[in-house]
């Protein structure tokens, strides 16, 4: 064992930082400029940087995690603005900022780029260790480190984990040195390590647990409170890098519940299923079976004491720090793997180099053969995964749906389609960014390229993967009470696989990346496996996308849905059919719960009295999806669907504005201004009873009361707008040229 390894960094170590920041750079790029990608800290810095006003927001006001990777990427950001800056490319903050909504590219590669950095930093801590305890093991673990596939993935996507990973394998490289050497910067800098890791995501405040033992293995005084300071240390650390999370406590708690709540009950997929499974089956994957056989055995010399390696103990408790989180939670996530692969490697590293001197009866010659085989029996296969994942990811199955769809769609297709399919700028993501300050402030050059975006009308299925679902009623007795309806609020999903709401649609796209799930257990979501069997059926066409050789990407089936299709479907779209799965129970609970209130609305249809106390879950899960379809339908003037579409939102909030609006031209368009009319004045009746705050509606219905004969009404609602105190400009005019018209003629 070699208690000082040289502070240069030899050769071969330079070899294998090349050989893995050339197995990252090969196709960093994959899916650019289609950046559809979470990118949660990257996106969240994007946010704070205030690139319109100049002024940046330090409260991340979002705690998924912690905000050290925010602030990282935030310095990112702000050394490719000064660059860009410096050469003409963004005169100013906004600019940039319109220029990342037109092409991301340059902003979304510095973002990679600082997760390959992490990546090269831990290959270090991890070679460092590694020579501590062994000639040669640190080589073979960083070149393990290099080559991971599952390292080599994240390169591609920008997370915490890689930023975590690297400040942690550097925490466990100081620790290791402690434990060997007993230098106090040793732990104070161990400490510190651990805050910053902890700092960028929460798990990593595990490593409190091996900087104790590290400390406490060493023989001495004051070793309590040596590890008393180590904790404040760290403690410190985090609290430094993560300054609001306290004096935001509740947007914090929130947003941790929630993450706790996915950990425990899972997610779409992977319900009521520990990812044991899953993980072992990805290491196995990336480093052959020997692998993990060789990762037990280090146990081996937790129980050789000083005989043996010391702070072997130090990585286990590390590595259990990680892995057992995961290994008992119910969620999937290949990166969950990331801080566990330097651990693995290590251990895996040193058991396959000292094996073979247990075994003194092969001789030295015996003894250097086994440890060759043994090498090459993990390396070979690793070298093999790592290669093959950093060599596709030249193109990806959803940047072909697009290319697909742009060129086989016209103005009037209107597109549905499921989340993960393909990365679309509709209508909607351009009148978002065209209202931002940023867009006002920004260069006309760069307001002109961002026009000359190409359009697709699409509309996106919601999708809820993990938390309950439940809503809370109005209870007279005790408040409020809340009341389940499905074990998972992914069961609510199945809202938007109703047939009769794609009348009027042209293309639907799935995406195996949540048809995938719903097929693995078709009993749960018949619904949806239904509507898949539908499509497949009856669609005029159906073009199916894959992954193979360099693409990546999810399946994705593209399609054309006819009059085939439109014909299958039947009449037309209950208004409450969002409710018929809602178990008898919750229905009987919240009839109860919403009778006791008092008799519904007094409006001409109301739905009954449960569908009411079900309010919420319309209004945040159903009305922005069914407003979104009904909204394209009306623009292509498919007034059926739509008006279907508008009375669903009107059963629930008869004072829907937009929705009564959709409703009433519509009615106009298939020549009813009776409909019409009385729609609108339902809602003035309900959104306006003082008749003063909606005078362009009122003129609106003014006019309608004229056409359907009710002329007197018409000119008292005329003088109701003129005696408004919002009546100005235009609507004033308007309201005293309607009124003129509407005088009787006088008498000849």
């Amino acid at each position: 064992m070699n208690p000082k390894p040289s502070r240069r960094i030899p050769k071969p170590i330079w070899g294998l930082l090349f050989l893995a920041l050339g197995l990252r750079l090969w196709n960093l790029a994959e899916g650019l400029p289609d950046f559809f990608e979470e990118a949660f800290p990257f996106r969240r810095a994007f946010d704070m940087a205030g690139w319109a006003t100049g002024r940046t927001d330090w409260n991340p006001h979002a705690f998924h995690y912690p905000s050290l990777s925010f602030y990282l990427h935030l310095l990112v950001q702000r050394l490719v603005y000064v660059v860009g800056h410096l050469v003409g490319a963004y005169p100013r903050g906004a600019d940039f900022s319109l220029a990342f909504a037109i092409d991301p590219t340059p902003m979304a590669l510095a973002g990679r780029a600082l997760g390959v950095a992490a990546d090269l930093a831990t290959l270090l801590a991890v070679a460092r260790i590694g020579e501590r305890w062994r000639r040669g093991a640190g080589l073979l673990a960083g070149l393990l480190v290099a080559v991971s596939a599952v390292l080599v993935h994240q390169s591609r996507v920008i997370v915490t984990d890689s930023l975590m990973t690297a400040f942690a394998s550097w925490a466990i490289e100081r620790m290791v040195a402690y434990r060997a050497t007993g230098r106090a910067s040793a732990w104070i800098g161990a400490a510190v390590l651990t805050g910053l890791a902890a700092g960028t995501k929460y798990p990593a405040a595990l490593l409190v647990i091996p900087l104790g033992a590290a400390i406490l293995a060493r023989r001495g005084e004051r070793r309590a409170l040596r590890v008393a300071a180590a904790l404040g240390i760290a403690k410190l650390t985090f609290a430094a890098t993560s300054p609001y999370l306290i004096s935001s406590l509740a947007e914090a708690r929130f947003d941790l519940l929630r993450m706790a709540n996915l950990v425990t009950e899972g997610q779409l997929g992977t319900f009521g299923r520990p990812g044991a499974f899953y993980y072992l089956l990805t290491l196995a994957r990336d480093f052959g079976w020997l692998a993990p056989v060789a990762l037990l055995a280090s146990l081996a010399w937790l129980r050789r004491g000083a005989h043996g390696l010391r702070g072997i103990a130090i990585v286990w408790l590390a590595l259990l720090a990680f892995l057992v989180p995961i290994v008992f939670g119910r969620v999937e996530f290949e990166r969950y793997l990331a801080p566990v692969v330097p651990l693995f490697a290590l251990l895996v590293s040193v058991t396959l180099l000292a094996l073979p001197d247990t075994i003194s009866r092969l001789g030295a010659k015996g003894q250097n053969g086994l440890r060759v085989v043994l090498v090459l029996a993990v390396a070979v296969p690793a070298c093999l995964a790592g290669f093959a994942a950093a060599s596709v990811g030249g193109d990806t199955t959803q940047a072909a749906a697009r290319r697909f769809i742009e060129a086989s769609t016209g103005a009037d297709d209107l597109v549905v389609m499921e989340a993960h399919s393909a990365p679309f700028r509709d209508r909607q993501d351009l009148l978002h960014v065209a209202s931002t300050p940023a867009f006002a402030l920004a260069d006309s050059s760069w307001k002109r390229r961002f026009g000359e975006q190409a359009l697709i009308r699409v509309v996106r299925l919601p999708l809820l993967v993990a938390g309950r679902a439940v809503v809370v009623a109005p209870d007279s007795a005790r408040g409020q009470r809340e009341i389940e309806l499905f074990p998972s609020s992914a069961d609510l999903n199945r809202i938007y696989y109703e047939p009769a709401l794609y009348a009027g649609v042209d293309w639907v796209i799935t995406s195996d990346a949540v048809r995938g799930r719903y097929e693995a257990d078709t009993t749960r979501f018949a619904a949806q496996h239904d509507f898949y069997r539908r499509l497949e059926r009856d669609a005029d066409s159906v073009v199916v996308l894959r992954s193979g050789g360099t693409v990546t990407g999810p399946e994705i089936r593209i399609y054309r849905l006819g009059s085939r299709f439109q014909a299958g479907i039947g009449g037309a779209l209950d208004p409450l059919w969002w409710t018929r799965d809602i178990p008898a129970g919750a229905r009987a609970e919240l009839d109860t719960l919403m009778s006791a209130l008092g008799p519904p609305r007094g409006d001409l249809d109301p739905p009954p009295a449960w569908v009411l106390g079900l309010g919420a879950i319309f209004e945040h899960q159903v009305q922005p999806f069914t407003y979104a379809l009904a909204l394209e339908l009306h623009d292509l003037h498919r007034c059926d669907p739509a008006s279907a579409l508008a009375q669903a939102i009107l059963k629930m909030d008869p004072g829907h504005v937009q929705a009564t609006g959709l409703f009433a031209t519509c009615a106009e368009e298939r020549g009813d201004p009776v409909a019409a009319r009385d729609a609108i004045g339902r809602l003035l009746d309900l959104r306006d009873p003082t008749r003063r705050t909606m005078p362009d509606i009122r003129l609106e219905y003014a006019r309608l009361l004229a056409e359907t004969g009710e002329r007197d009404e018409a000119r008292r609602q005329l003088a109701r707008v003129l005696e408004a105190p919002l009546t100005v400009g235009q609507t004033q005019r308007r309201a005293r040229a309607m009124l003129q018209a509407l005088e009787p003629s006088p008498p000849r």
